[in-house]
């Protein structure tokens, strides 16, 4: 499952789509209070295309 309630890129649009798919992919370990998984808000990525010319 992949949720994203916020989305802010800057650049070409075209990039949004593959960084999408690459936060897809991305593996948390779940926070713990009181020996229990809760949810975490807030978290935050950033993906960064460095393309050479």
């Amino acid at each position: 499952m992949c949720f994203f309630d916020r989305l802010r890129y800057t650049g070409h649009k075209s990039f949004v789509k593959s960084a999408l798919k690459a936060a897809e992919g991305f593996r948390y370990a779940p926070a713990f209070v009181d020996g229990k998984a809760v949810l975490m808000r807030g978290v935050k990525n950033r993906i960064i295309y460095d393309i050479a010319h």
